[in-house]
């Protein structure tokens, strides 16, 4: 993992790393017009599990859109992460325990 942050895509990298290192599928995804509302940066599988991560830096917040596609996949059943220069250790720890 990176050490030093200086901005979200640095998140978003680390997020790659971790999700790569613990054996999960995963990709990018990209919000536009075609896309659900609110789409997390990146999803990921892992035996039959679904997460939801949206990355974030500083005190950048969620909008109404992400926060309610987070709400709607944690509501399915699935796990949800917004990940941050400040929590990514939390992260990792989620991982190891999801395996």
């Amino acid at each position: 993992m990176r050490r030093k942050h200086t901005c979200e895509n640095d998140v978003k990298a680390d997020v790659k790393e971790l999700l790569t290192k613990y054996g999960w599928t995963h990709w990018a995804n990209s919000a536009g017009p075609h896309s659900v509302p609110g789409i997390e940066d990146r999803s990921a599988l892992r035996r039959g599990m679904f997460l939801a991560v949206e990355s974030k830096f500083g005190k950048r917040e969620l909008t109404v859109l992400q926060q309610n596609r987070l709400d709607a996949v944690a509501a399915a059943g699935g796990y949800v992460w917004v990940a941050r220069e400040t929590n990514l250790e939390a992260f990792e720890m989620l991982l190891k325990n999801l395996q």
